[in-house]
């Protein structure tokens, strides 16, 4: 911030006369929830048998296949 404004420069150079302002506005938002608490998320450790859901035991498996495809032994 300088001069009530604030200045940027693409390289982040030291010398102050590379810096040029920008415009910019503050917009505030109500805040429109009805309580204080953040939403109830899913615990995975809850469950005996599924530690990752559905998409990440894909993305796993896409993981693996690739590996080896590539010649990556993964037997412990």
């Amino acid at each position: 911030m300088y001069d009530d404004g604030l200045m940027t420069c693409l390289l982040s150079l030291p010398d102050p006369s590379k810096y040029f302002n920008i415009g910019f506005r503050i917009k505030v938002k109500r805040d429109i929830r009805t309580n204080k608490y953040a939403p109830d998320r899913f615990n995975p450790l809850e469950s005996d048998t599924d530690i990752m859901r559905s998409t990440s035991r894909n993305t796993q498996g896409i993981r693996v296949e690739m590996l080896r495809g590539i010649g990556v032994s993964l037997s412990i």
